[in-house]
């Protein structure tokens, strides 16, 4: 080889790198190496090239991401380090169908798929009822947006993917409801059989009415049946003893038994009532009347006490302008005690003008007209008094069950002047009379010579 290929050589070596990454030359002939220093030439199309990326973004957000069946994350995304070429993309999101579509990466560039709009998954769903014509009601999961309405049998297409709530009914039967899912690119028939099941019911103690409703099923022990469906309130209920509600579900063809109820004692109470009301009572322990003994409870009629123990009691009614009556009761162990007592009453009407006059008898207050006062027969003094306005009074004798009307008419108090108390009118005063400018002179002079005491009539009057 001579000097001058030599240099040629070294060249081209000294600039490979640089020469690769621009533009490929030609090699120079291989130079003969020893065995053990050969090594394996990659070919061509394993030479590693460029990289770049590609931007996915789909509407909803949130879609799962996989590159070449690898997750890549969730969108939006922005996805580097892809070699250059094509590239599978795959998107899922729950509730929408999947996408597949292919990426073309070039080098140092970033390829943007666009805003991808997910379509929603869909799947049919077929309602059916035995005996048919029932009406339906389909609304979201919760309840809360009707979706449809109709009547069986009916087949609901394209229905989005989901919880629903199916709730169908028939007169005379309990509604059925449903919770109803709908799965891609599948059919889902809800079927609702009308038929009739049997419930049986016991109770401790038993005879117990049982209520449906407000409609009596029976006593129990009971089995009786009832149209299929769920029955979220029937109730049991026994004198002396609190009422129990429990609910069944009953199944076509199918006996349900409910667990034993246990009902529980209505804790002991009294009610006391009285014909005419606002009759005062006195409630002593003991049956038999006790000199100074103080009441354990006391009041007007109608009543009702809670918390008295278990035993013998005496009540006394009456008092005031009423005849006493006096009477002993027993307090059981559970239940309520109803004590009741007429009272020989008549009624009279009152009014007054002006309106808004208490109605005394004696000192006690009957009430503020217009009024309608229960009192006992006999002769009674009715006293109407009003601020500002003379008292009057009006004797009435009334007889049981009479009814009498009483119009007082209240006559204005007079003053020392002998003037209204209620439609007194303030005087105005005298204006003064304008002082001439001698008085004036004349009030100075004085305030000079004798001090300001002796103008205390200025106006000389």
């Amino acid at each position: 080889m001579s000097a001058c290929g030599g240099a040629a050589l070294i060249g081209t070596v000294l600039l490979w790198p640089r020469a690769h990454s621009a533009h490929p030359v030609a090699q120079p002939p291989p130079q003969p190496v020893k065995e053990e220093q050969a090594r394996p030439i990659a070919p061509a199309s394993e030479v590693p090239s460029g990289v770049g990326g590609t931007m996915v973004k789909t509407n909803p957000q949130g879609a799962a991401v996989a590159v070449d069946g690898r997750n890549a994350g969730a969108t939006p995304l922005s996805i580097s380090d892809l070699r250059e070429g094509a590239h599978q993309i795959e998107i899922g999101m729950p509730g929408f169908e999947p996408v597949s579509m292919a990426a073309q990466v070039r080098p140092n560039e970033f390829t943007d798929m666009g805003l991808i709009t997910l379509q929603r998954s869909v799947g049919t769903l077929q309602i059916t009822s035995q005996p048919e014509g029932s009406d339906y009601l389909l609304s979201t999961a919760e309840g809360d947006n009707e979706i449809r309405q109709g009547q069986t049998p009916d087949s609901i297409t394209r229905l989005p993917t989901g919880d629903y709530r199916l709730r169908v009914t028939r007169p005379g039967w309990p509604a059925q409801e449903q919770t109803i899912t709908i799965k891609r690119e599948s059919t889902r028939v809800a079927a609702i059989r009308f038929g009739s099941g049997t419930i049986e019911v016991a109770t401790d103690p038993p005879g117990a009415e049982i209520v449906l409703e407000g409609k009596s099923l029976g006593v129990s022990p009971l089995s009786v049946q009832l149209p299929s469906g769920h029955y979220p309130e029937l109730t049991a209920r026994l004198t002396d003893f609190q009422s129990e509600t429990f609910s069944a579900d009953l199944s076509p063809d199918k006996t349900v038994v409910v667990p034993p109820i246990t009902l529980k004692p209505v804790p002991p109470s009294l009610s006391i009532a009285t014909n005419p009301p606002g009759i005062p009572y006195q409630i002593f322990s003991g049956a038999v009347e006790t000199p100074a003994l103080q009441p354990v409870r006391s009041g007007e009629t109608p009543a009702d006490i809670d918390g008295l123990e278990p035993g013998a009691y005496r009540i006394t009614m009456g008092g005031d302008r009423w005849p006493t009556r006096s009477t002993s009761f027993q307090i059981g162990a559970s239940g309520r005690t109803a004590l009741s007592q007429d009272f020989p009453s008549g009624t009279i009407k009152v009014e007054s003008e002006p309106p808004g006059a208490g109605i005394f008898e004696g000192d006690l207050l009957l009430g503020t007209t217009p009024a309608t006062i229960a009192i006992p027969p006999g002769n009674h003094t009715l006293i109407a008094k009003i601020e500002g306005r003379s008292s009057s009074s009006r004797a009435v004798a009334l007889a049981g069950d009479e009814t009498k009307s009483v119009r007082f008419e209240l006559k204005a108090e007079l003053n020392g002047q002998g003037e209204s108390m209620v439609s007194h009118h303030r005087h105005t005063p005298k204006a003064k009379r304008k002082e001439s400018e001698l008085t004036k002179i004349g009030r100075s002079l004085k305030t000079f010579f004798f001090g300001k005491k002796a103008n205390k009539n200025p106006s000389g009057s």
